[in-house]
């Protein structure tokens, strides 16, 4: 994600939207009911994983804003603070300089391939595709809920290795809510530094299981 801008003002007011982003995406992924009521264990991989696929969600909305140019940039911006933040963490746990380096890559490597496993299956559901929300509850299984002892990467475990008490169905249709709650904010709404993702389940998450077919993992 390389953008080449260079109005300052912009770039400032991009920096700012990203930041309260960013802040709206760490709440919504540290939330306990995440983890209590859809059986996702609580652990450093599950909140990354958590809170990348809050911030893919919102990478989803800002590529439908009509200011492409201050929506690309926010996004960008987005993605710089996501890395600035687990580049302090890591340091924040005594990680040394020589080891940052290595574990960022592993963190870059599995971002990206979430980020594009969730675009797909988020564009299948915008596009009322055949299949869309198994398509959803397969990319859950495979990213979210994974053992601590994997790696950061998009997991190619099948979907029985995620473990019974994973309500896949309940997160699918909690995913589901939050694409409709960003898709109606308004674009001057969403591209503000004053941008709020919201707390806790949202109203309809329950509805959205009903809706959301497909086999738990």
């Amino acid at each position: 994600m390389i953008f080449g801008f260079k109005n300052k003002k912009q770039d400032k007011q991009a920096s700012a939207i990203a930041y309260a982003m960013y802040c709206g995406a760490v709440k919504r992924a540290r939330q306990e009911a995440l983890y209590k009521d859809y059986g996702i264990a609580d652990t450093i991989d599950a909140r990354f994983d958590l809170l990348v696929l809050h911030v893919a969600m919102i990478l989803h909305r800002l590529e439908r804003c009509e200011d492409h140019v201050l929506a690309a940039l926010t996004g960008q911006k987005l993605f710089d603070t996501f890395f600035q933040d687990m580049d302090q963490s890591l340091r924040e746990k005594g990680v040394g300089d020589m080891g940052v380096p290595k574990h960022m890559k592993r963190m870059l490597e599995g971002f990206n391939g979430r980020h594009t496993s969730y675009r797909l299956a988020f564009d299948a559901l915008e596009n009322g595709e055949s299949g869309a929300s198994e398509r959803l509850n397969d990319v859950l299984g495979r990213n979210i809920h994974r053992d601590v002892t994997s790696d950061v990467q998009d997991d190619p475990r099948p979907d029985s290795a995620a473990g019974a008490s994973f309500d896949v169905r309940s997160l699918s249709g909690y995913v589901v809510s939050c694409l409709a709650l960003l898709g109606a904010m308004a674009d001057d709404v969403l591209l503000s530094d004053s941008f709020s993702y919201g707390t806790g389940r949202t109203a309809d998450a329950d509805k959205n299981k009903e809706e959301i077919g497909g086999k738990a993992a």
